[in-house]
């Protein structure tokens, strides 16, 4: 199992080694989530069609319609400096428009219009280097290079979202080296301003969402080693209140949030790396969460996504299993809890997922992205 430690742990893991010599009982603590018994299954509602060829080394995959033409497209990142847009034909199936190097190692990505011209770009970090990466779209799938601008120590995830209310999408960033999230705030024109924000230890993903209902936008950050999230709210500016942490379970590797009891809070799903489980973590509407519970699922977690994919009107789970080449979709219950999970086989090391509706029918698809494979598996739900 060790071979499937996320990447930018190898940056930390000797930094952590020498914090744990000097406090042992701290580091040896492990949460272990409760895991809920098994019940009868239900069939899956998610069909495979024809993969889509990537570059190889897939660790990242966004949904978007980048050529205007209404169908959803997909756009992957690649380890090996490579990306790949692939346009959808509204049925389904992709095509490729644009396979391109940008060197460097590039693990995660986000969209967005950088630069303000109405077409949408992507924006990806480079763990290896430290920086993230902007590629310009032209409208019609096709994307160059728009520079790269430094952040933190190993950069891990990257979002697109206004935290200081001008109208104008910033870069936020986790950064597992340095135990901070870096903001890149947006001029509108493709400038950026640079801001650090400590988080906890080694944030291995980032959400920016209103946990409080405030109107401001807050941090979410899972701390790999800590077995914890750390919450700051936002102040609406672009500065952030003092943090908050709450336990999550051992070795939490990626977040997602969803509505999952129906009481209109956000809830938190965290994918726990080495524990096998996702831990789910109901909201109060204040920023703060009830103790988390644990769902099984396959085996090495790294990816966790929300959707409704059995079109019943509640929140499900799909979570990729980059050890056991598997996903577990665990269908909601609608009161915070989730049925056992069914496993679809997909291909060699699952990293990331996305969702959306590929075929115009009305109802949440999937795409995975396989490692190792360099491929798309495309699930339609029927």
């Amino acid at each position: 199992m060790l071979q499937h430690i996320p990447q930018w742990l190898s940056r930390v893991a000797a930094r952590w080694v020498r914090s744990a010599s000097t406090d042992g009982a701290k580091a040896a603590r492990r949460f272990v989530p409760r895991l809920e018994a098994l019940e009868e299954r239900d069939v899956p509602a998610l069909l495979a069609t024809t993969p889509v060829p990537v570059g190889a080394d897939p660790r990242g995959v966004v949904v978007a319609d980048f050529n205007g033409d209404g169908k959803p497209d997909l756009f992957a990142i690649g380890e090996d400096s490579t990306f790949t847009c692939a346009l959808g034909s509204g049925n389904g199936h992709f095509t490729k428009s644009q396979s391109a190097g940008i060197g460097g190692p590039h693990i995660a990505l986000t969209v967005l219009d950088y630069s303000g011209d109405g077409t949408l770009d992507v924006a990806a970090v480079n763990i290896q280097d430290d920086y993230v990466r902007l590629l310009a779209g032209d409208g019609k799938g096709h994307f160059s290079n728009g520079g790269t601008i430094t952040v933190g120590d190993a950069p891990n995830a990257v979002v697109a979202k206004d935290v200081n209310k001008d109208g104008i999408k910033d870069l936020v960033i986790s950064c597992g080296g340095d135990d901070s999230v870096s903001i890149l705030f947006g001029n509108g024109n493709g400038g950026y301003t640079p801001t650090v924000v400590p988080m906890g230890g080694s944030p291995s993903s980032v959400l920016v969402i209103d946990l409080n209902k405030d109107g401001n936008k807050d941090l979410v950050a899972p701390n790999y080693f800590a077995g914890t999230i750390t919450v700051r709210r936002g102040n609406g500016d672009g500065t952030f209140k003092d943090p908050k942490t709450f336990a999550v379970g051992s070795t939490p590797s990626a977040v997602a949030v969803g509505d999952f009891n129906g009481d209109g809070n956000r809830d938190l799903a965290v994918t726990s790396a080495l524990g096998d489980s996702v831990n789910v973590l109901l909201g109060k509407g204040d920023g703060t969460f009830q103790h988390f519970k644990g769902f099984t699922v396959g085996d090495t977690p790294a990816a966790v996504a929300v959707g409704d994919f059995n079109h019943d009107g509640k929140k499900d789970l799909a979570v990729a299993n980059l050890g056991s080449d598997t996903v577990s979709v665990r269908y909601g219950k609608g009161n915070g809890s989730f049925k056992a999970p069914l496993t679809l086989v997909v291909g060699d090391q699952p990293d990331s997922l996305a969702v959306g509706d590929f075929n115009h029918d009305g109802k949440q698809d999937l795409a995975v992205a396989n490692k190792l494979d360099g491929n798309l598996f495309i699930f339609l739900q029927h």
